[in-house]
């Protein structure tokens, strides 16, 4: 037995000796695989969040450095989904949250700078009533049982809404 697992109780020790000599089950199996990737003009763009659809299987969102990409397929293919959403003072579309309604597949929430909502699930956006671009909104958080409660964290301070922004 391997010097690293004693001086340890018996079992433990064989445990031990097993892990050190017998590969990981899974290990090179390809339990990863790359699945496409949101992308602009050929070039993949960078995702910060993922989400999936509470109300079916196949449908996820990607909140990117471009903003935000829908798959209807699970991941296979992906398309943006970014009409309505404002850009940034400096023109970008980056995304830095994303939550959806738990109970609602069609109503998100974004926070590209300020939040923004969609009702019919990604296909267009609008801002809420968060009528600022300072403080910026950074992340955000929706009660799973009042959906209408959002709360969003900034870089001064935390901020709620009650009645969906």
């Amino acid at each position: 037995m391997s010097r690293f697992c004693f001086p340890l109780p018996l079992a433990t020790a064989l445990a031990c000796t097993l892990l050190l000599v017998a590969p990981l089950a899974g290990a090179g199996d390809n339990a990863w695989s790359e699945l496409p990737s949101p992308s602009v003009n050929g070039s993949k763009v960078m995702v910060y969040k993922l989400i999936n659809s509470p109300t079916s299987g196949s449908i996820r969102f990607a909140g990117t450095s471009s903003g935000v990409f829908k798959s209807n397929n699970g991941g296979a293919t992906w398309s943006a989904s970014n009409s309505g959403i404002t850009p940034s003072p400096a023109g970008y579309l980056f995304i830095n949250d994303m939550v959806v309604d738990p109970g609602n597949g069609s109503t998100l929430y974004i926070t590209p700078n300020f939040q923004q909502k969609s009702t019919d699930a990604g296909a267009t956006w609008v801002r809420t009533g968060w009528d600022t671009e300072n403080p910026q909104a950074l992340l955000l958080a929706i009660d799973p049982l009042n959906p209408t409660t959002v709360w969003t964290a900034a870089n001064r301070g935390i901020y709620k809404t009650t009645n969906g922004g």
